[in-house]
């Protein structure tokens, strides 16, 4: 498991970041998981996620908001010397939206996406042609109770990923705007599934 206490902050070109690293004597080249907090957290506010995967992960948490995180991604991938290989992405609520568009705008740059409570927004169809998501793995967890992000908008977008061709995998529980234990087993399955 992930271990909180091992987080840096780094400040880098006015950016706040949290960066777990991998631990000692793991592969440090491992899979990189970008983590994006929802709309009233921070950077910290991921850690109930973080600590369920594994320790052998790069774990990028920036703190929001950010108006070019496709440049950001970047320069934060280089500052650490890590590969500019494509990252996983794990999203909650709006960190889920974020994630869903970066990966339809960006598909070269994502390996795979855990998208928890999220939703695709407003116009993201038009920017999803047939095939540009080819060879991705989206997980979508949604609470069918949820009061904040209703489920239509799950279905919504399952559909709509799927018609750009990714695989979707959805898992729905009895919850309201959270993750339960066994979307949370679907997350780490999906993000530290072999490249």
């Amino acid at each position: 498991m992930a271990d909180i206490q091992r987080a840096q902050h780094l400040q880098i070109q006015n950016r706040w970041l949290k960066v777990i690293p991998p631990a000692r004597g793991t592969n440090e080249l491992g899979t990189t998981i970008l983590c994006l907090h929802g709309w009233t957290g921070d950077e910290h506010s991921m850690d109930v996620f973080v600590r369920r995967l594994p320790d052998t992960c790069w774990i990028l948490a920036p703190r929001a908001p950010h108006s070019a995180p496709e440049k950001d991604l970047q320069v934060w991938l280089a500052h650490l010397a890590l590969p500019r290989r494509s990252v996983n992405i794990l999203g909650f609520s709006q960190g889920a939206a974020m994630a869903l568009t970066y990966t339809i705008l960006y598909p070269e740059q994502v390996n795979r996406v855990a998208a928890l409570s999220g939703f695709l927004p407003e116009g993201a169809n038009v920017a999803l042609q047939a095939g540009r998501l080819s060879g991705k793995t989206l997980f979508l967890a949604h609470g069918v109770r949820d009061e904040i992000v209703p489920v239509a908008r799950a279905h919504e977008s399952v559909e709509l990923l799927k018609s750009a061709g990714a695989n979707v995998l959805l898992c729905l529980e009895k919850t309201g705007h959270r993750t339960g234990i066994a979307c949370l087993q679907g997350m780490i399955d999906c993000l530290t599934a072999p490249q």
